[in-house]
């Protein structure tokens, strides 16, 4: 390190690394705050690459809802956000690296568009090749036996619990549809996850708000923001809630919250 160079061991150190990738929203989390604290080791605090890294974490911070509802939907989530990030920044030090002011791409880093895709929900998922190839390398180094069913008795490497994990229901659910018009005071906690808030287990013994006439409405639509075009509940998705069906879903969520931070021990401030 004196002379400028890492030695022979640790340049094996640090290229022979498994592959891993984020695959829930802490883990995502923990990967752009490391690639923040490496940028801002390699170029300052106050450059404009470590500020538009910074921007990317506080927004995840901001819309943490969001992220885990685009990672319940998608395996590939967080590793395409991550891999989108990398790439644009890698392109921006490749273009410094020239010398030349002119030749700067400031626009790479202007993460502005992916932000809003991601809470419009119009993210357009993208399988990294690495990650592909992961995959596939996986997938053949899993022997199957006389019964056609493969063996996992050998644990995966890597950040990858999900790795095989297809998107499940895509066909049947159809196309995600999007409630641009949800009540702010309806949604979904942020430091709870949906499927956590109406798990069978939260929900009983609560009755479910349901319209004035009695008929069931679709909870995904109303209390998480979207749903699917073949939702069971899909004619729910075009009526508009009246004051006192307002009034009858912030009791049934008040109830849902309480009973989940009592099995939980939680406060949800």
């Amino acid at each position: 390190m004196s002379l400028g160079k890492v030695s022979a061991e640790d340049g094996k150190r640090i290229t022979k690394l498994r592959i891993t990738f984020p695959t829930d929203f802490n883990s995502y989390k923990h990967y752009v705050k490391n690639f923040q604290l490496l940028l801002t080791l390699l170029s300052g605090p106050d450059s404009i690459i470590t500020k538009a890294i910074g921007i990317m974490v506080y927004h995840a911070e901001e819309n943490e809802r969001t992220y885990i509802a685009h990672g319940e939907d998608e395996w590939c989530f967080f590793a395409s956000v991550l891999d989108h990030i990398h790439h644009r920044t890698q392109q921006f030090i490749h273009f410094a690296g020239e010398g030349k002011i002119s030749n700067l791409k400031v626009r790479q880093l202007d993460f502005s568009s992916l932000m809003d895709e991601i809470e419009g929900f119009t993210f357009t998922y993208r399988i990294p090749k690495w990650l592909k190839t992961r995959k596939r390398s996986i997938d053949e180094a899993e022997p199957s036996n006389s019964s056609g069913t493969h063996n996992n008795s050998n644990k995966k490497p890597g950040n990858n619990n999900n790795i095989n994990k297809e998107k499940k229901g895509t066909d049947k659910r159809g196309e995600k549809m999007i409630n641009r018009s949800i009540n702010d005071c309806l949604k979904v906690p942020q430091n709870i996850k949906c499927g956590d808030l109406f798990h069978p287990e939260n929900r009983k013994g609560i009755m479910a708000a349901n319209y004035i006439d009695g008929t069931e409405k679709c909870n995904n639509w109303y209390h998480r923001g979207f749903c699917y075009k073949n939702c069971k509940w899909r004619q729910s998705h075009n009526k508009v809630l009246t004051s006192e069906e307002i009034d009858r879903c912030k009791s049934f969520m008040k109830k849902l919250v309480e009973k989940y931070e009592s099995n939980n021990g939680r406060s949800n401030n």
